[in-house]
């Protein structure tokens, strides 16, 4: 039972890790394409 409970834990946490990284690149590609259309527009 506690080897499944430390195994549930860790996959939440390695989720919860993998979401935070995949929106951090996400929000930095975001930037990148902003920054590239206000260059372009000025």
């Amino acid at each position: 039972m506690g080897d499944y409970y430390r195994e549930t834990r860790d996959s939440a946490k390695a989720v919860a890790y993998w979401k935070r990284s995949l929106a951090i690149k996400f929000v930095s590609h975001i930037q990148e394409k902003v920054d590239h259309l206000t260059t372009a527009t000025r």
